[in-house]
């Protein structure tokens, strides 16, 4: 290993340390990475889970696209930011949950 491999290690691994969201487990795989390790392959979806798209969203929950941005200015979906700050979808968890909302209010309307 050479002197600037080492020093670049010793560089990030203070970095990581200095971070209290950084576990140490988190810790080890990049230090694994840096060693010339393999990375993990990411799970499905990303670390957000899948994002889904607006008309997704509206054909899930049966909406139109201005109740799909009131939803997002009330805080009941989460969006996913793209470059520019431009919302590029929604996250899954907010969308069912949504969903499950919508269900539940069905049933005690009298739909089932």
């Amino acid at each position: 290993m050479s002197a600037a491999n080492a020093q670049t290690k010793a560089v990030v691994r203070t970095l990581l340390a200095t971070d209290a969201a950084v576990t140490a487990e988190q810790v080890r795989l990049v230090m694994e990475i840096l060693d010339g390790g393999t990375p993990p392959k990411a799970p499905p979806g990303g670390p957000l889970g899948r994002v889904v798209h607006r008309r997704e969203v509206m054909s899930l929950l049966g909406v139109c696209p201005r109740t799909v941005d009131n939803l997002r200015a009330r805080g009941l979906l989460t969006p996913v930011y793209g470059i520019g700050r431009k919302v590029i979808g929604y996250t899954e968890a907010s969308v069912r949950g949504l969903a499950e909302v919508g269900k539940t209010a069905s049933r005690t309307e009298g739909g089932e």
